[in-house]
């Protein structure tokens, strides 16, 4: 029995020794956002250590990618937007990926904005991982993740819509390294609020989504919609959110939404107050058409009011972050939508229980001066990671820079799959699955507005 037991202490601790050498294996470079993309030993974008669950060093790790080879029909997308008229709107160059450009005034000073479709993340991702992503490795045996790059900005569940998804079986046998022990370490971007608007590619194994508001499915990740800031150069975005964060702000509050989703009756009475009291922004009938009033008037607005519209987030709650402006909640549910990315809600935005909805305007007039400030500080400490951007000019390709939208997802993924995986090998018992397996095949049908 001695002799047994022996044995058996002997082939745990090779097993241990085993699973450290693979642990340790997973570990990535922290390299230096670069237009070049170079991997190397210096230091990666940086990141405020509230958001940091797996990297006690101050730094986000980031994860060696490879990407699968694809159709360009595979991303199902038009390269259109709807202007001021009901009339389809051709984008060109740059704008079919960050959003047409919309020239507003902060403090005097003009800055290109854009106004990007509220599901374009899809496609900023992709041009980011593809284009620009510092850490893409071509060998799949290098590879921690696999990017799998197919989507479709239209609801799967909308026929009329036209021609919405890709071909599923091209799709699926390009994936060949995918099998029972990698699939958790595929993931596909969906712009959409759910991975069940996505066209069902049937794999045996699942595959990770990341999308809008997945979080009631288990996964601690979700991507944020895309911002007006979407395709600004770094430096840029910094001049504009230092812009946005030190300029004189003319209105209390921003009212931006229309009348529909679970609080329709609420968002009525929130308008009309707005239409009556002089302190109040709102863009009227031409909120849905017109992006550049929003923004701007977020940009002039202390608080912006963000009411559950058919699910609990929407576009304007990270439209209202980088603009500076304080984000007002109605509902529990907003408070865990992209906290990898936002940190804590309740650090930046004013959540206000349902006893107070029908004193909105008043219960803002109380609050204090200092808790104003200590909220709008709050703010500017996290919202440049809150879009993606275009590649830095050639004069800034040697700076260090924080890290956005895209780097956030990807780190904060990779960070999923290591813990996942450590919990599995911690049961030393059997063939077992990551964890994350349980929440990569379901389905879920939505229909959104804001």
């Amino acid at each position: 029995q001695r002799m047994v037991h022996r044995q058996e202490m002997r082939g745990l601790l090779v097993l241990l020794l085993q699973v450290g050498l693979a642990v340790g294996s997973f570990k990535t470079l922290r390299v230096r956002h670069t237009l070049q993309g170079k991997t190397g030993t210096t230091n990666g974008p940086k990141i405020p250590a509230e958001v940091l669950s797996s990297d006690a060093t101050g730094s986000l790790q980031y994860p060696r990618i490879f990407v699968y080879d694809s159709k360009p029909s595979w991303r199902v997308y038009k390269n259109f937007w709807k202007g001021m008229s009901e009339d389809d709107v051709p984008c060109q160059g740059d704008e079919c990926i960050y959003g047409i450009k919309q020239p507003i005034s902060v403090d005097g000073k003009s800055w290109n904005t854009r106004i990007p479709g509220q599901f374009w993340n899809g496609r900023m991702y992709h041009h980011r991982l593809v284009n620009s992503y510092p850490h893409i490795v071509t060998d799949p045996s290098e590879a921690d993740l696999f990017y799998v790059p197919a989507f479709t900005e239209w609801s799967s569940f909308h026929p009329e819509d036209g021609d919405v998804c890709y071909n599923a079986t091209e799709v699926r046998e390009s994936l060949i390294h995918y099998n029972a022990s990698t699939a958790h370490r595929h993931f596909a971007i969906s712009p959409r609020v759910s991975s069940g608007d996505q066209c069902p590619l049937d794999l045996d194994h699942g595959l990770q989504w990341l999308s809008l508001e997945d979080l009631q499915y288990g996964s601690k990740i979700s991507i944020p919609y895309p911002t007006a800031l979407s395709g600004m150069t770094p430096s840029e975005a910094h001049e504009f959110l230092s812009a946005v964060y030190h300029v004189k702000r003319e209105h209390l509050v921003a009212a931006q939404f229309g009348f529909h989703g679970r609080t329709a009756t609420l968002r009525q009475s929130l308008i009309a107050e707005c239409l009556k009291d002089p302190q109040c922004a709102n863009c009227g009938e031409l909120v849905s058409r017109d992006a550049g009033c929003y923004v701007k008037q977020y940009t002039d607005s202390t608080f912006c009011l963000n009411p559950v519209g058919d699910t609990p987030s929407r576009k304007g709650m990270i439209d209202s972050l980088v603009a500076g402006c304080i984000p007002v909640l109605y509902s529990e549910s907003q408070l865990v939508m992209w906290t990898n990315h936002v940190g804590d809600w309740r650090d930046i935005a004013v959540i206000l229980p349902e006893e107070q909805w029908n004193n909105t305007f008043s219960v803002l007039r109380a609050i204090p001066e200092e808790e104003i400030k200590t909220l709008q500080r709050n703010i500017h400490n996290i919202n440049y990671r809150l879009s993606v951007y275009r590649e830095p000019e050639a004069s800034e390709a040697d700076q260090v820079h924080e890290a956005d939208a895209c780097d956030v997802s990807m780190a904060t993924l990779w960070a999923e799959v290591r813990q996942s995986e450590s919990e599995c090998v911690g049961s030393l018992g059997g063939t077992c699955l990551p964890t994350i397996h349980k929440r990569m095949t379901h389905t879920h049908h939505s229909s959104k507005k804001h």
